[in-house]
């Protein structure tokens, strides 16, 4: 296979370890700060480190998942979702047959060009959202406006995993909530993939806010694929994969498949550099939180917003972990 520099992910070299060690002095020296982890944090770390992936099942309290999912819809019905957003419905085979054939991996500008994106304007409600536009995904920077996100995305027993896993303390540098549809098309994260955010450095963590079963789209995971030597010479080096190519390595039933299949309130942990999807919901939608971790440098720009009254009720430890360019704005 001719790999794609761009698109591959590799285990670092020395000079690479040693170049982030200086590159990201502060982030290692800030383990000092970070408390130990119990034995069940410690038990649940040595699974992630084996498999690059680990379930906190039911994570979530009950009452705590309530709120979050009643600010979650309310967020939806106040149209705070983020446009241009793609309208799947405008669409045509013939007509945008390239963007198909690249699986839709697009900016907003370039799909505003094309006439696939419906903005803030032409949006009266959510309902009407859903029925004239048919979106795949609607996404809500939540850590925008609720406290508890905030809390949620940053809860100190997940921070203490990311940390020791990375054995620095990264930033947590994306954040956001999804609501997955049925759609007629996938795009770019239903296909198999490796993320490339860093080449050292990544943790995701996905928040479910409802349960997920086999009609609401799981997220799929080949566990170790981020981690073994092995596993690493096989399907890297392109952007995307077909299914039968990880078929042939992976069958559908092989134990090294990771199915998200959970209830609400579940927190997964994985290393995206490995092999991984987004299952398209063939009914009803999938609510799923995203906080991705890598360690970020001080001139790169701030990818969510916590307002000054949310910062505040922050702890030393939590903003540890978030991006000064974020902190600046507080």
């Amino acid at each position: 296979m001719i790999r794609n520099k761009k698109f591959t992910s590799a285990k670092p070299t020395k000079f690479q370890y040693l170049f982030d060690r200086i590159r990201h002095r502060e982030r290692f020296e800030a383990m000092n700060e970070m408390p130990e982890l119990n034995k069940k944090q410690i038990d649940l770390l040595s699974e992630l480190k084996k498999n690059g992936y680990v379930i906190l099942n039911n994570h979530i309290d009950k009452n705590k998942l309530k709120i979050l999912k009643l600010e979650f819809n309310n967020a939806l019905n106040e149209m705070k979702f983020k446009t241009p957003c793609l309208a799947q419905s405008k669409i045509n085979n013939i007509k945008h047959a390239d963007l198909l054939n690249k699986n839709l991996v697009a900016t907003p500008e370039v799909l505003t060009q094309q006439g696939l994106a419906f903005q803030k304007e032409d949006c009266s409600n959510y309902n009407q959202v859903v029925d004239d536009f048919n979106p795949s995904t609607l996404t809500v920077p939540m850590l925008e406006y609720s406290d508890l996100f905030v809390k949620t995305w940053l809860d100190e027993s997940i921070l203490g995993l990311v940390a020791y896993y990375m054995g620095m303390v990264p930033q947590l540098v994306e954040a956001y909530v999804r609501r997955n549809f049925p759609a007629p098309y996938r795009t770019m994260n239903h296909y198999w993939h490796r993320d490339l955010n860093h080449h050292s450095y990544l943790l995701k963590a996905l928040f479910f806010l409802n349960d997920c079963n086999m009609t609401t789209g799981p997220n799929e995971y080949v566990k170790g694929s981020c981690i073994n030597k092995k596993q690493l010479n096989i399907l890297n080096g392109q952007q995307y994969y077909t299914d039968n190519e990880v078929d042939t390595f992976y069958p559908p039933n092989s134990s090294e498949r990771a199915l998200s299949i959970v209830p609400a309130g579940t927190v997964i942990i994985e290393d995206t550099r490995g092999l991984h999807r987004a299952n398209m919901p063939q009914s009803n939608y999938r609510d799923v939180g995203y906080a991705v971790f890598t360690p970020t440098l001080k001139n790169s720009p701030a990818l969510y917003k916590i307002p000054p009254e949310l910062f505040k009720n922050t702890t030393e430890l939590q903003r540890l972990f978030i991006p000064e360019q974020v902190a600046r704005n507080n």
